[in-house]
């Protein structure tokens, strides 16, 4: 089994980061209140914890084809594939995405698919807050879309390739 593991005050405080440098390039465009009108603030955490909740679960849908059979370390509990706002290993708040990977696939993949996840709800939680806004949020609405791609696309890859045979007609 493999856990992803993250924290939801980690992934809030990414997100306001990444706002920020995009207020700071329209600041530096000579757009007047960029940082109050494109920034992430602190005022609105509630809302964007519920947009995280809504990604988070978007992404436990893609993982969903590995997330079954989740047995602990004595195979006699089953675990939940993903939690929001969990204690994982003494740590509180967390999101816990958890998979069961098939002999074939390799782990050397596990650290992009877990930077896809991070990338995927950074971008959902500031494409949904920009909408919110009333700000253009296609950017992050494509990049969203690119990362939960890539997160499909890692879960599909093999260590050996599937021999297919075409179809031949004669």
């Amino acid at each position: 089994m493999i856990i992803f593991n993250y924290t939801i005050n980690e992934i809030l405080d990414q997100s306001k980061i990444i706002s920020l440098y995009r207020a700071n390039t329209s600041l530096n465009a000579g757009i007047e209140n960029a940082l109050e009108e494109l920034g992430i603030h602190e005022k609105d955490n509630d809302l964007l914890e519920k947009y995280l909740k809504t990604g988070c679960g978007l992404i436990a849908d893609a993982l969903s084809g590995y997330a079954r059979n989740l047995l602990d370390e004595d195979g006699t509990t089953e675990l939940e594939a993903f939690e929001f706002d969990a204690t994982y290993e003494d740590v509180t708040n967390s999101i816990v995405y958890r998979v069961n990977m098939p002999d074939a696939w390799p782990t050397s993949a596990m650290h992009l698919i877990d930077d896809a996840i991070k990338d995927s709800l950074e971008n959902y939680v500031i494409y949904r807050i920009n909408k919110q806004k009333g700000i253009d949020a296609s950017s992050n609405f494509d990049d969203w879309e690119t990362a939960l791609g890539k997160i499909r696309s890692l879960l599909c890859r093999r260590t050996e390739p599937v021999l297919r045979r075409a179809n031949t007609m004669f």
